[in-house]
């Protein structure tokens, strides 16, 4: 309970039923002392000339959708 949580809150949040709040990840990272940003994947940038898929948004090699770098 060091999140404040029951253990039907954790496992919903842990199998995607419920979004982990700002506040929450903010105190996991604090109790297992990692940054949030451990939680999250990279975030990919494509290069302006990647091509688009047949939905119009960029991919990269695996059909995962990426950001354009804009600047």
């Amino acid at each position: 309970m060091a999140l404040g949580l029951a253990q039907t809150g954790v496992s919903r949040r842990l199998t995607g039923r419920i979004d982990f709040s700002a506040s929450e990840l903010a105190k996991l990272a604090s109790l297992l002392n990692v940054p949030v940003s451990t939680f999250f994947g990279e975030v990919a940038i494509a290069p302006a000339s990647s091509t688009p898929s047949s939905s119009g948004s960029p991919q990269d090699d695996e059909g995962v959708p990426v950001l354009q770098d804009t600047a």
